[in-house]
């Protein structure tokens, strides 16, 4: 890992790596961004609604909050739940290099202002002034620090100025509680010095220091940590000592350990990291959330609040606080190490806190979607002289924490494929998220190529589009196995793997429609058949609309009548996707019984039985998959914790995801952009045959791919005996044309 000592050319190689890998991955990037805008459209809370709501009371004062940290998860979160809430949010964060943080263009901000960074050079005396030009221009009631871990510091001298020099409160410790609670070493002496339980922890400034540590009588083992922020190491857990004297000497040889750069030894605990936030507010905890740590600070899933963990550290929280004075107001977040004793009454778990964070923790996230409860929280910062429209501030007259709200409740049976996992779902749908990724790039490719060509085939395209709404589907399926009880991400998941495979069944009806046309020329372009196509169409829409809100009313409701109607309305879904993936088999058959009174209008490439059967291959697939979901549908429905052997996650990806690349893979190897090409500006009779003789003329010979199937393939089995038999629409046209008026 590189350091600030690292050389300036593998920094700059670095930087120049990260910036192609972002340009590599932009289209991805780019999909997945669009792809997050539409599923909030309809498993989304609406902030903006919420807070044209709230702000049309009457008694509603809205007050001025500036929320520092924008550019970051936590200082985002926190801005939108206040925007929620009906306040006016003002953002500011540091922008090096004139490069704008993405905090900046969130609708949820009225203003941002860019902020100097301190240096070691300048101090932070630049910083805090801005800060407080930002107080009184903007009139702040509330200041909410969100500092990254180079900045706590200074937030904490800026809270004392700001609060000195302005009515402005500061959710934010004093500079000397940020600097003790910041550093490693004072904050477990600190903990001792207020009688709470702490692991071993030695302040070592030498290499002899942590010998004697390490070879002490008794022989536990231990990590270093530098007090410091440095990057470089904060990651190395090497345990000490090391398996021979030699390796541990080597070891501590190369830590750059000295009196102005110190490091902690601490007893090395075995057992799963835990972390928390919490809200501080004159010595008393509003909001609190534990969970467990994440490595790249990306994924939180909550703690229940009731579990045994939380509410112990709740309480170690609480008994912190308390014990430190009713002067604390700020973000508080400890880190703990839970240590598992085995002892005659059975298993004890045992808390450790290992450090502190004195600022907002990313968990703040989840609070999502509760804008009014934690306003109400950051509002109890304000003293009885700030009152609104009611003559009081909104505070809290008895301990009320506010803590994230638990999960929907839903009903939710047994389906087909169960809640997917990380062990066994996330490597079989990334399998088949690759498969689709290299169908949909394929499929993009043929359209392009015959677009630039002139040979226009709008269905590749559609292949493309079914190709994209499958990864989204394994995107959404992997989410979901990382966070099994979001209910959001559930119902997206699943309505994803219904919706999908539509397109595919419009593409089979459309080649079956070319298929009529071209042996039955009059009836397949008559009006009443081309309504007919319309209406299954129009129908397919309105189903998968009647489908999507069944599914999601499902979720939600424990009503039986409701829950019986959105069944009716999935049974009914199911039962309409098994007929339209079966009706290529009655339209092509038919046509095929039905005696044709003209000769045969070809199309595309190859023979034409050879269409016939590419496209009962393909029906007959996908109403496979079809006919066995909607056939464990009418199945008696069975609690989720014991599901049936028919809902087997085998059988989900054998009859969704298996079928369906089969059947993307099958349409690229045939080829169907030159089989069912049809040609442009066919509106009628007779125009298969005579506009495809045209393009025959200006274009020659065709590609080669044409051409081999072509020559390999005969034109369906039309002898001459038939051609004379029946001739085709162009040369009863010609015949007239000919024979005049």
């Amino acid at each position: 890992m590189l350091d600030g000592t690292s050389p300036w050319h593998l920094h700059l190689a670095q930087n120049v790596a990260l910036i192609l890998t972002s340009i590599l991955f932009l289209p991805f990037s780019t999909y997945l961004l669009f792809t997050s805008f539409l599923l909030t459209v309809f498993t989304g809370h609406d902030p903006h609604r919420e807070r044209k709501r709230v702000r049309s009371s009457p008694t509603f004062d809205p007050q001025t909050i500036l929320v520092t940290g924008v550019g970051m998860t936590k200082g985002l979160a926190l801005a939108r739940l206040f925007y929620e809430a009906g306040h006016d949010v003002i953002g500011a964060d540091f922008e090096p290099y004139g490069v704008p943080v993405c905090g900046r263009y969130s609708r949820s901000l009225k203003k941002f202002y860019p902020l100097p960074k301190p240096t070691a050079e300048d101090g932070s005396a630049h910083y805090i002034n801005a800060l407080l030009r930002v107080v009184k221009r903007e009139h702040v009631d509330i200041w909410v620090s969100c500092s990254g871990v180079a900045s706590a510091v200074e937030d904490g001298e800026a809270k004392e100025v700001i609060e000195r020099r302005s009515n402005c409160r500061a959710i934010q410790f004093d500079v000397t509680t940020t600097s003790m609670l910041h550093e490693k070493d004072t904050f477990i002496q600190e903990t001792e010095r207020l009688g709470l339980p702490v692991p071993e922890t030695h302040n070592v400034t030498s290499r002899d220091a942590v010998h004697k540590v390490l070879h002490s009588p008794k022989r536990r083992s231990y990590i270093m940590k530098s007090v410091g922020v440095d990057d470089a190491v904060r990651g190395d857990m090497t345990l000490l000592p090391r398996r021979t004297l030699s390796e541990t000497y080597n070891h501590i040889a190369q830590i750059p350990i000295s009196s102005q750069k110190p490091w902690v030894l601490q007893q090395f605990i075995k057992g799963k990291e835990y972390c928390t936030h919490s809200l501080v507010v004159d010595g008393e905890v509003k909001m609190f959330v534990a969970c467990h740590s994440a490595e790249l600070l990306m994924h939180y899933e909550r703690l229940p609040p009731e579990s045994g963990l939380s509410r112990a550290m709740l309480a170690f929280t609480k008994e912190f606080v308390a014990r430190s004075g009713k002067s604390m107001t700020g973000h508080l977040s400890f880190d703990f190490l839970v240590d598992e004793v085995v002892t005659e009454k059975g298993v004890q778990l045992t808390l450790n806190p290992i450090e502190c964070n004195p600022r907002a923790h990313t968990a703040v996230a989840l609070f999502s979607g509760m804008g009014q409860e934690v306003s109400k929280a950051y509002m109890s910062a304000l003293r009885e002289s700030r009152m609104n429209g009611n003559g009081h501030v909104p505070c809290f007259t008895e301990e009320q924490i506010i803590v994230p709200q638990n999960a929907a409740q839903y009903y939710w049976n047994a389906s087909l494929g169960g809640i997917p996992t990380v062990h066994t779902d996330v490597p079989i749908t990334a399998v088949f998220l690759f498969l689709f990724i290299c169908g949909a790039a394929t499929h993009m490719t043929i359209y392009q190529m015959n677009r630039r060509r002139g040979h226009k085939f709008v269905l590749s395209g559609m292949m493309f589009g079914f190709c994209m709404a499958r990864i989204t589907t394994c995107v959404m399926r992997i989410v979901w196995a990382t966070r099994p009880q979001h209910i959001s991400i559930a119902i997206a998941a699943q309505i994803l793997v219904a919706a999908g495979v539509v397109l595919l069944f419009v593409i089979n009806l459309v080649f079956a429609q070319r298929i009529i046309r071209a042996m039955h020329p009059h009836s397949g372009w008559h009006p009443f058949f081309a309504h007919f196509f319309t209406a299954i169409y129009c129908l397919i829409v309105i189903t998968l609309i009647m489908q999507i809100v069944a599914i999601v009313q499902s979720f939600y409701t424990l009503n039986s009548n409701t829950l019986r109607i959105d069944r009716d309305v999935i049974l009914y879904g199911g039962t309409f996707s098994t007929v339209v993936s079966l009706l290529p088999f009655p339209l092509v058959l038919g046509a095929l019984i039905i005696p044709r009174k003209t000769r045969l209008e070809k199309f595309g490439s190859g023979r034409f039985r050879s269409k016939i059967a590419i496209l009962l291959t393909a029906a007959f697939l996908l109403c496979l998959g079809a006919s066995f979901r909607a056939g464990t549908n009418f199945k008696t429905p069975r609690p989720r914790d014991d599901p049936p052997t028919y809902y087997d996650r085998a059988y989900f990806y054998i009859f969704n995801f298996t079928v369906e690349i089969l059947v993307v893979i099958f349409y690229v190897v045939v080829r169907i952009d030159l089989r069912f090409h049809v040609p442009d500006g066919s509106k009628g009779p007779g125009d298969y045959s005579r506009m495809s003789a045209l393009n025959s003329k200006e274009k020659g010979a065709g590609s080669d791919t044409s051409a081999r199937i072509a020559g390999d393939e005969a034109a369906f089995d039309d002898t001459a005996e038939n051609q004379a038999k029946y001739p085709s629409e162009a040369a009863k046209v010609h015949a007239r044309e000919e024979r005049g008026p």
